[in-house]
């Protein structure tokens, strides 16, 4: 049973906990031949070891002999499992022998020790048979009449003694009675233990360095605990439910919280759950005998639970599945609307700057997630149904939901920019029916959007926003309607001796102008003409984009005469290597490996979707550890890691420079919806080609793994 002990004395065998024996001896060696085993034992059986020497054996002795005996006695001594010191020497702060005895069994239990034995000379004091104590006090031979000799053995367990050069063990009647009492009341226990219907364990909980719960050790179990779990005594006992269990920690039924508790207080707690690591329904009684352990009584109500779950169950479920379905719709599309006037109010706080990488990362993660599940719902529905309708509103919602996040993120200068090379009047041409809309049916839009004019580089999303800010602008300088004109064109500007050649981008409308003096405050944030409607943040989010790209902006206006923008991008010209290039119909399609990594369900469901209706075999994985883990388990090639950036454990920087030695030539492809500065401190640069952000993984996710894959591998 769990109360035993290894005492190291073969003449002897196991303990229980709050024996109290004694040595009677003659020399050092007899001391000695007791001591030594008795303290190994100690060591091996995680036990607090002291031993108090006096004549004839003194401290160093009996160091020397542990050194000899021990193996690894250097390490038990340095991490103070084993102490050796004299009687003679007073305890610290005035404490009797048995006060400081008693403190450091307090200690070593909270410290993780199963308990303490100790070695005295010639105490006798009941404080030495404590629960959790094995103690021996050692009396010299020759100094003990027949009266006192037979005084001393009735005060404790029993006595060693040697005769003959044999050691032997003498006893009491007392004793002996009390022992033979003893071990029926045991043999009692022990069948009542082996024989009850419920499953039993007795554990020992283990602390981390904050003493908090994180784990505990098996002591013991009964056969019920066996048949009910399926696991085996020599398999559990000494070894820690994380070892037993794998996984544990992670169980949203939080077992080794729930008995840290237990404990750690002593209070007792009740309890049904499902247990993850048998695979039932348990109903639970824990409680705690001493500090820091606890026992668990337990039975399978497995049966009980699922009759209760069938009778919750009924046969309307499928059209209850379709009601929901319908609700969720809604529900999405309605949350949508009403983050999009939340964002709205929020463009008005001065702090902005230091709320936009929050806002965006939920916001863009929410709204990735309700993007992917729209689309496919889109994509079920048949022509002519009237939801698809409705669907197409949550989108285009959606889109100027994005908008508006990215808008944010540019002014606060944070946003997380991927240029690309790009035909930028092909570009516009391709979101002008979007413009329409946005500019309403008063106002007039007039295109002169000249392909093939040159390349130039910026973000697309980048580039969408400094159109749609000019254009809205535009709109709301003509309130009674007018005409809005948006041209490119080549340009060429004499610099020195050498040309400068430009993509120019001009916005007209035929509104009511501005004059000089507020001209001169159009880029400045937070400045606006528009009273509360205005937010102030439009004009100067199209000044960061085209400072970043590296171009400028010029503007021109009269009150009542219009306002004309012209934006300027260098020109890379029409046949630049990094221009995208006409892509076959099957060109996103797939077959090789992708390993997905995203802590965010939903948007991990709808990325993971996407690669697998275009033919790619998808590995995917909530967490750094858990991809680790998948990584090692899967024997093929996997081509390519598509990893969210910022995640609970491991980062996806972390992650990649993990599997790379593993997986040399495995491609790599960040995402994330965090904003540049959080990335930065990831290992993700501004810039970084291998980065998709989530914002645009319902419409460009395909074609830059395509791309990714598609890039020759550098030998």
């Amino acid at each position: 049973m769990f109360i035993d002990r290894k005492s190291g004395i073969s003449l002897i065998g196991d303990l229980p906990w709050g024996s109290h024996f004694c040595q009677l001896y003659q020399t050092k060696n007899d001391l000695l031949d007791i001591l030594v085993p008795y303290f190994k034992a100690g060591l091996e059986n995680n036990e607090l070891c002291i031993w108090t020497c006096s004549a004839p054996l003194d401290e160093n002795e009996a160091k020397t002999a542990l050194k000899k005996a021990v193996p690894h006695f250097k390490k038990y001594a340095a991490s103070g499992q084993i102490e050796v010191i004299s009687f003679n020497q007073p305890p610290a702060g005035g404490e009797t022998i048995h006060e400081t005895i008693n403190s450091k069994l307090d200690k070593a239990i909270q410290c993780g020790l199963d308990g303490m034995r100790v070695a005295v000379n010639g105490i006798e004091n009941a404080a030495l048979s404590r629960h959790r104590m094995i103690a021996v006090s050692a009396y010299p031979r020759d100094s003990l009449n027949a009266a006192r000799l037979m005084d001393v053995v009735k005060k404790h367990r029993f006595a060693l003694i040697q005769n003959a050069g044999k050691w032997e063990v003498i006893e009491s009647s007392e004793a002996h009675l009390a022992r033979q009492a003893l071990r029926r009341s045991e043999e009692k226990f022990i069948s009542l233990f082996n024989n009850m219907s419920e499953g039993f364990a007795y554990h020992r909980i283990v602390l981390d360095a904050e003493g908090k719960p994180c784990d505990y050790v098996f002591l013991e179990i009964n056969k019920a605990f066996e048949k009910l779990t399926g696991m085996k005594k020599e398999n559990v006992i000494g070894k820690k439910v994380t070892e037993v269990l794998p996984g544990i920690e992670k169980d949203p039924a939080d077992w080794i919280g729930k008995y840290g508790k237990v404990a750690l207080t002593g209070k007792p707690l009740r309890f049904e759950n499902y247990s993850e690591g048998i695979k039932k329904f348990v109903s639970v009684s824990a409680f705690s005998p001493y500090k820091g352990y606890f026992a668990v009584t337990f039975s399978d109500i497995t049966e009980r639970k699922r009759a209760e779950e069938a009778l919750r169950e009924s046969e309307s479920r499928l059209s209850e599945i379709n009601k929901n379905l319908e609700k969720e719709v809604g529900k999405r599309v309605e949350e949508l609307r009403r983050k999009d006037l939340e964002l709205e109010q929020m463009r008005r706080l001065e702090a902005v700057g230091r709320l936009a990488g929050g806002v965006a990362h939920d916001f863009n993660n929410l709204l990735t997630g309700i993007v992917g599940v729209v689309q496919e719902a889109h994509g079920q529905l048949p022509a002519g149904d009237p939801l698809r309708e409705d669907l197409n509103m949550a989108l285009n919602a959606a889109q100027r939901a994005f908008s508006l996040t990215r808008q944010l993120l540019t002014f606060s200068r944070r946003q997380i920019a991927v240029p690309q090379v790009l035909d930028m009047s092909v570009h516009i041409a391709e979101f002008q029916k979007m413009l329409n809309r946005l500019i309403g049916e008063d106002v007039t839009l007039h295109a002169n959007l000249q392909p093939g004019i040159g390349h130039v580089r910026i973000d697309p999303g980048q580039l969408e926003q400094i159109v749609i800010n000019l254009a809205v602008n535009a709109r709301d300088a003509m309130p009674k309607g007018g005409d809005l004109f948006i041209e490119t064109a080549e340009y060429r500007e004499e610099k020195g001796t050498s040309p400068v050649h430009y993509v120019r981008l001009t916005v007209r409308d035929t509104g009511i102008g501005m004059d000089q003096k507020t001209l001169h405050h159009i880029f400045d944030p937070f400045f606006t003409t528009k009273g509360s409607k205005g937010t102030g943040l439009g004009l100067s989010t199209v000044f960061g984009i085209v400072q970043q790209s590296g171009g400028h902006i010029d503007v021109r206006s009269r009150e009542g005469q219009g306002t004309t923008f012209d934006v300027f991008f260098p020109n890379l010209g029409t046949d630049h290597p990094e221009a995208p290039q006409e892509r076959k119909n099957d060109a996103d399609h797939g077959r090789e490996t992708v390993l997905v990594v995203e802590d965010e369900q939903l948007v991990r469901r709808v990325t993971c979707g996407k690669l697998r209706r275009q033919g790619y075999n998808v590995l995917e994985a909530s967490t750094g550890a858990e991809a680790l883990e998948l990584a090692d388990k899967f024997h093929e090639q996997i081509h390519l890691l598509l990893t969210d950036v910022v995640m609970p454990g491991m980062n996806g920087r972390e992650v990649a420079e993990a599997l790379a030695g593993k997986r040399p030539g495995l491609a790599v492809l960040f995402m994330s919806g965090y904003t540049q500065d959080i990335l930065d401190g990831k290992g993700i640069a501004d810039g970084e080609t291998r980065f998709i952000e989530k914002t645009t993984l319902n419409t460009d996710l395909l074609r830059k793994v395509r791309e990714i894959l598609d890039k020759p591998k550098i030998s």
